[in-house]
């Protein structure tokens, strides 16, 4: 919307100072006569913009009309500019990067600069990141995401989707729609949606409810007892955030599926299960399998 545009070269301005009418054609992906028309709007509505020429030229608001203050504190400003920061590295808005250039105005220094946030994967690696950037454009223009998935079973199944939230859950992204496939709403982990691509505009607005959409997972929570060396107990909160510990023996609750067999599996002879006696048989079992496997 123009009125969105208007206000994020205001921002840009106030922040930045000189800037040229190339560089805001570039950000905002329209042509310099748009930002020209866009510049004498902004003018024409009271912030005045003096316009530079030559090789150092561009526009800029004039000094005495900058904004440099804010009704939150800096450590407010610091706290949310961070969290803002962090998404922005695992995920790409034009409307994430416009609401950070508003925060930018706004002088932390006096900050003690205490955190750093940051919701990027391990590794150099953009694979995530390149997905979100596909269906944020999904969400932009209003149009269907076609993908192959694989749930936590290993089982894969083509699916069709409107979008309707992009969930940031436990380092993980998610997303949540109306599964034309199935006929229902379904949640879609993100890193698991592969061959990614855009379908058709739609126009159905589905009512939906946030408030179960992890109730499945949550259904199956069984009680772990783990038997562990002093190693692993030393690391256990590496690997739980609630647990109860009475000398080798850990107790934790977690939904029972491959995610938890993995995760047992990978700590080698690190712990023990001692129950539940299913799962014991399910670990044992495929240690069986893999020594035969490498024999």
């Amino acid at each position: 919307m123009k009125i969105d545009r208007l206000i994020s070269i205001i921002t840009i301005l106030n922040n930045r100072g000189r800037t040229t009418a190339k560089e805001l054609s570039d950000r905002f992906e329209v042509s310099v006569k748009t930002i020209q028309r866009d510049i004498m709007a902004i003018d024409r509505a009271g912030i005045p913009i003096v316009s530079y020429q030559g090789k150092d030229g561009g526009y800029e608001i004039l000094e005495s009309y900058r904004v440099s203050g804010s009704v939150m504190s800096p450590d407010d400003v610091y706290i949310i500019s961070e969290l803002l920061n962090g998404i922005g590295k695992s995920y790409n808005s034009k409307h994430l990067e416009n609401l950070i250039e508003k925060f930018k105005a706004i002088d932390t220094k006096e900050t003690s600069n205490r955190i750093l946030i940051d919701f990027s994967s391990w590794g150099s690696g953009d694979k995530t990141k390149k997905k979100l950037e596909l269906i944020d454009r999904a969400f932009s223009e209003k149009r269907t995401l076609s993908f192959e998935y694989s749930n936590i079973n290993g089982e894969f199944s083509n699916r069709a989707v409107e979008p309707i939230k992009l969930i940031l859950k436990s380092m993980n992204w998610y997303l949540y729609g109306f599964c034309l496939s199935k006929n229902d709403m379904r949640i879609f982990k993100v890193r698991r949606m592969d061959n990614i691509s855009l379908g058709e505009k739609y126009i159905v607005d589905r009512e939906y409810s946030l408030d179960d959409i992890f109730d499945d997972r949550a259904k199956d929570i069984i009680k772990l007892k783990l038997k562990a060396n002093e190693e692993f107990i030393r690391k256990v909160d590496d690997y739980f955030e609630e647990y109860k510990i009475d000398g080798k023996i850990i107790e934790v609750r977690l939904p029972e599926d491959e995610w938890v067999y993995s995760l047992i599996l990978g700590l080698g002879n690190k712990v023990e299960v001692i129950e539940p006696e299913k799962v014991r048989n399910i670990i044992k079992n495929r240690i069986k399998e893999m020594n035969n496997l490498y024999k």
